[in-house]
């Protein structure tokens, strides 16, 4: 693994990179309180393959919103990748790339495929959605921010949002307890400076009617425990994007390349090596 920061307007991009820039790209995105070292194992295992590359969103892990924005909306983050791909370009020649994106990274991901379709060849979603919050999720969501606005990521506000993003079945699994052990750890160490962007994934708005505009291969998968992206939300964006497959998973829920590696690492690699 290769680390450096890409400097755009208003955010230092801490960016980690693997493997040959001269193989087939993947730009990885990753979840609200996560940061690009999420998809660290599942690059090391394509790193042979593919060309690897996990940045830190504005506002997120080692990536500091220099303007300080009371609200980071996806559609400033979309611009923010953009301008990401075109620093890419610039340094690695590369013209066109395949997007892995968690959660929130599937917000931004599709917006930079409908906005700027000759940046991105294909897109792979996990635990994502083009949908907004409906009121009453929005209103628990918006309670929920100001408890993590109040009291930070502890007590109540630290339970909720590790059922958020793990499933029962994963939470309640001794021989997976490693990885909500580290979840929990992520979690503890997040502090206020989360709030811009997590009001703005709370807050953001519907890009379903963009959805059949993007015509490139999509492969998604959708965890049947996941209940903040649910599994209706993911068979809808299937069916109005033009090349979607939808992969269901039983027994897994918000974050299924955490939850279930197995199931999904070798499916991943074979959708960027031979999607075109």
């Amino acid at each position: 693994m290769d680390v450096q920061t890409i400097q755009l307007d208003g955010v230092e991009m801490y960016t980690r990179t693997y493997g040959d820039p001269s193989r087939r790209p993947v730009l990885c995105l990753h979840s609200l309180f996560l940061n690009g070292a999420m998809f660290h194992d599942w690059a090391q295992y394509v790193s042979h393959e593919l060309f690897v590359v996990a940045p830190d969103l504005r506002g997120q892990g080692r990536s500091p919103d220099t303007e300080n924005k009371a609200m980071l909306d996806m559609d400033l983050y979309a611009q923010d990748i953009d301008n990401f791909l075109s620093v890419l370009s610039e340094q690695y020649g590369i013209t066109s790339v395949g997007i892995l994106a968690q959660s929130m990274g599937g917000d931004v991901g599709l917006r930079v495929a409908y906005n700027s379709p000759d940046k991105v060849n294909s897109i792979a979603l996990l635990g994502s959605s083009a949908c907004n919050e409906p009121a009453d999720q929005l209103e628990n969501f918006q309670e929920w921010v100001r408890g993590v606005e109040e009291f930070g990521f502890r007590g109540k506000s630290l339970d909720y949002t590790l059922e958020v993003m793990l499933g029962e079945t994963c939470r309640s699994d001794s021989q997976r307890q490693h990885v909500v052990d580290d979840m929990r750890s992520q979690l503890r160490e997040l502090d206020k400076d989360l709030l811009p962007a997590m009001r703005g994934v709370v807050e953001r708005e519907s890009i379903l009617e963009k959805l059949p505009a993007i015509s490139i291969p999509a492969l998604i998968f959708s965890g049947q425990e996941d209940w903040v992206r649910p599994p209706a939300w993911s068979r809808l964006m299937s069916d109005l994007l033009p090349k979607a497959r939808l992969v269901e998973l039983d027994n897994v829920g918000h974050s299924p390349i955490l939850e279930t590696p197995t199931r999904v690492y070798s499916q991943l690699e074979k959708f960027f090596l031979t999607t075109r």
